[in-house]
């Protein structure tokens, strides 16, 4: 990130705090840096704001008459470009989540050090031009390629990614295993100042004990038994970028006390070594696990879990946001397969959007790549389904009373036309000559029926559109008006 200092040329400061000490240490700090003024209450504030507009505004959450939250909501209500940065007098994560969430780009706590104001500052001042592009929280939500997103719950998530990307607040991400943590994180760094810096991503889970140190400050040559060259660490690495540490309930206590001195104080020294090395990075650490329950358990920093902690963003698990499953299973086929895309029967598909999904997204993603590469240009019924997927169908009664097992064994022989039960008996529909037609025209009658006819709902739960439906329906006969 650029450490260009701004002037007071072309960067102004506003503070609202009705404590006449912090104004002051304040306009001591930054008097030759930025054209500071300093206000009283909100009123005042509020009547400077008539003619002209601050590049940034330092807030007190604990003004006296209006709150520093109702005073946030104005200001980004009719300022949305301008960043705020809330100032507090006490290390509430809640209250710092709240005001996160409520639009402030930062937050400071009191008592304030010189260092922690100047960066904050420079960081928010720097960063009005991506802030503002991604204000506007009713704007459609553009993703980057490759990443879905129609349910409200993701939706939801990625617009708290976007509004916080373009800081340098602490981010930890929670989510169960193969929920997609670290695409998240990508896309953070992606919407961020540092996108043209590296973007490290490291599984604290995946590394033993004895070199977690290591992989993350680095080692010199001759630190240990086997360490013949020098090594570069990940904060190293990650300079001007953005490190992610997944799992990062799994690092042991020791390595956490090193990591909370980095955090505060941005220096490291390698393992072995006595040179202290700086780095600019930003830190997006994820976890399946609740960092509060590990602190009661002993196993992870209670001080760490605040500094990283400052935002939480819930990872919805693919259950979660069913929505999302049919266009993501179009695009892995899509990814995987060229001219000999696979195609998914009807029913095969609304099975795959009953699927519980223990493995969320990657286990998806495993599916539809094994599908392309062993069926590629075929019709895929369930039998063509992984052997986990299956056991679980047979065990379960899915929606429409369709009972997988008799599903699965029905697409592997013709079947009776027009049953008269919801369920298909196996016994009978093998004595009477039945064709795939006639077990797609079953599924659609059973869903049809469990939909109550709404036909909207159907094209959602079925995955095609309003036109094919239409067409057979009346190939089927299954509606007299069309």
């Amino acid at each position: 990130m650029s450490k260009t200092t701004p002037t007071t040329a072309d960067r102004s400061l506003f503070v609202v705090d009705d404590d006449p000490d912090i104004c002051a240490l304040l306009e001591h700090w930054l008097r030759d840096l930025y054209a500071y003024r300093s206000f009283a209450s909100s009123t005042l504030l509020y009547d400077a704001m008539k003619n002209t507009s601050p590049s940034a505004i330092c807030l007190d959450l604990n003004l006296e008459g209006e709150s520093g939250l109702d005073v946030l909501s104005k200001i980004k209500s009719r300022h949305p470009h301008i960043p705020v940065i809330m100032i507090t007098a006490e290390k509430d994560l809640q209250k710092a989540l709240e005001c996160v969430q409520a639009g402030a780009l930062d937050y400071l706590t009191k008592p304030l050090t010189r260092e922690s104001v100047l960066q904050t500052i420079r960081m928010a001042t720097q960063s009005i031009m991506p802030f503002s592009q991604h204000s506007n929280t009713n704007s459609t939500l553009e993703l980057p390629a490759g990443l879905i997103a129609e349910s409200p719950t993701m939706v939801s998530a990625l617009r708290k990614v976007i509004k916080i990307a373009s800081s340098d607040i602490s981010v930890v991400l929670r989510g169960e295993t193969g929920s997609g943590k670290e695409r998240i994180a990508q896309t953070l760094h992606e919407a961020s100042p540092r996108n043209d810096k590296p973007f490290i991503a490291l599984n604290c889970a995946a590394i033993a004990d004895g070199i977690q140190d290591s992989l993350l400050f680095g080692h010199e040559r001759g630190a240990f038994s086997g360490a013949t060259h020098t090594h570069k660490g990940f904060f190293e690495e990650a300079d001007g970028g953005t490190l992610f540490l997944d799992e990062v309930a799994e690092l042991n206590l020791d390595v956490q006390a090193k990591l909370l001195r980095v955090l505060q104080e941005q220096c490291f020294q390698r393992v072995g070594g006595r040179h202290v090395y700086q780095s600019d990075f930003r830190i997006v650490a994820a976890s399946h696990k609740a960092l509060a329950d590990e602190v009661e358990a002993g196993r992870f920093r209670e001080d760490l879990m605040y500094r990283l902690n400052v935002v939480e963003i819930q990872i919805p698990a693919l259950r979660e946001r069913p929505e999302d499953i049919d266009p993501l299973i179009d695009h892995f086929i899509t990814k995987y397969t060229d001219s000999t895309a696979p195609k998914l029967a009807i029913i095969t598909r609304a099975l795959l959007n009953t699927y519980t999904w223990p493995g969320n997204i990657r286990e998806l993603q495993n599916t539809i790549q094994e599908i392309c590469v062993l069926y590629g240009g075929q019709l895929i019924t369930p039998k063509h389904l992984p052997t986990a997927i299956q056991r679980e169908l047979l065990a379960a009664q899915h929606e429409g009373n369709i009972d997988a097992q008799q599903v699965s064994a029905a697409t592997e022989a013709p079947l009776q036309r027009k049953p008269d039960d919801s369920k298909l008996d196996v016994e009978a529909c093998l004595k009477k000559g039945w064709t795939l037609e006639d077990l797609e025209a079953w599924g659609i009658r059973v869903m049809l029926e469990h939909v109550n006819g709404n036909i909207s709902e159907l094209t959602r739960r079925l995955g095609i559109g309003r036109t094919t439906l239409y067409r057979k329906l009346k190939d089927y006969g299954l509606r007299n008006d069309l």
